[in-house]
């Protein structure tokens, strides 16, 4: 008599073949979105860089380790959270107590606008590619800009967006005053009072290089601090 053929048992391979497949794409998929947020979090801030740890499990993404401050916990969730893939970020960061240090002195009007255009002469301000969207490699440099703006007690300060005449001008007057917005929103953010601080847009009406080449185009895209 023949035995009755068990069809489920041929399942029981497929089942471990998938199970297995899942297991080693889950595993590869975690991987990569684990190492492109250390990659986003650490280009944001050399701190975080070498005390930072991140786990993933599917696409949910738990940052831990010790930030300078409160900003910089919050922007490094915010730099998680804009990489691909990732669905949520749960940011678990101490907060280093601050090291006491002897106060700057007091800058007058000229003084602070000769050290803002200064810094602004060493970097620039960057933004995501056409967009109003503060780049992380602005970070650094808006930290400076917001040490001096403070010690800066006297005058209205006036943020002044540019862009090259490329596009519309319509279109780079709305965008030169986007991104003056979003220099003034961070600072404000960092404790600079909004009372004395503006945000202009000139589009493409102030050139200071030529707009016939590459280079002077870059020239044009500018932000600039203004102390009246």
């Amino acid at each position: 008599m023949h035995q009755p053929i068990r069809w489920w048992t041929g399942l029981v391979p497929l089942a471990l073949v998938w199970i297995l497949g899942n297991f080693v794409r889950t595993d590869v998929i975690e991987t990569d979105l684990k190492s492109r947020a250390k990659a986003a979090v650490a280009t944001f801030s050399a701190n975080l860089k070498d005390n930072s740890s991140i786990v993933v499990a599917g696409r949910d993404v738990t940052l831990s380790g010790t930030a300078l401050t409160p900003q910089e916990s919050a922007e490094a969730k915010s730099v998680a959270e804009s990489t691909f893939g990732v669905r949520k970020v749960i940011a678990a960061l101490d907060t280093a107590r601050p090291i006491a240090a002897a106060p700057l002195p007091v800058l007058e009007a000229a003084d602070c606008q000769a050290e803002l255009a200064a810094t602004l002469k060493k970097d620039k301000i960057q933004f995501e590619l056409a967009s109003a969207r503060l780049a992380p490699a602005a970070l650094p440099l808006l930290a400076e800009i917001i040490s001096i703006t403070k010690r800066c007690k006297s005058g209205a300060i006036e943020v002044a967006g540019h862009t090259d005449s490329s596009g519309d001008p319509a279109g780079n007057m709305t965008l030169s005053k986007a991104r003056s917005q979003s220099v003034v929103n961070y600072l404000v953010r960092n404790a600079i009072d909004p009372a004395r601080i503006s945000a202009t847009g000139y589009g493409d009406t102030r050139p200071i290089a030529p707009n016939t080449t590459e280079d002077g185009m870059a020239q044009n895209r500018r932000i600039e601090f203004i102390v009246k």
